[in-house]
């Protein structure tokens, strides 16, 4: 996350609180989840004209965020800025549930699950990948 300091202020700046929070689904409904927050310092020489922090602490996967940044100076804290933006995809951090294998007849299986839950996922799922092998008496998969 990065920004500019303000251009000109009346006090001296020590530093900005910068925080987030996500956009979660429950009882499908979509609300903002408790914000997270950091605090950076300013270092009394400095004369950065980008500050920059990083911020990944409990981020997800393709979420999307609210990030804000609040300057506070010798006489305290000003007006929070911010902005919206969504985290990059991740390979997802699941497993399907309910998963079943019945046999349709002599030679073919049916193989049924329930999706990955939403918040699982890291993203947009592509698929599904089923995997099997022929469990024979001389052989282990």
């Amino acid at each position: 996350l990065s920004w500019q300091p303000p251009r000109e202020t009346r006090f001296r700046i020590t530093g900005y609180i910068v925080f987030w929070r996500a956009l979660r689904l429950e009882n499908q409904m979509y609300a903002w989840g408790e914000p997270d927050w950091d605090s950076v310092t300013v270092d009394r020489s400095s004369s950065m004209a980008t500050v920059e922090h990083d911020v990944s602490r409990g981020l997800e996967g393709r979420t999307r965020y609210r990030f804000g940044v609040v300057t506070v100076s010798t006489m305290g804290s000003g007006e929070a800025k911010v902005i919206d933006a969504y985290t990059e995809e991740i390979a997802p951090v699941g497993r399907v549930e309910d998963l079943a294998v019945t046999a349709d007849s002599p030679t073919a299986l049916q193989v049924t699950w329930e999706p990955l839950q939403l918040q699982l996922r890291g993203g947009m799922l592509q698929g599904y990948m089923v995997q099997y092998c022929h469990w024979g008496e001389t052989q282990m998969c």
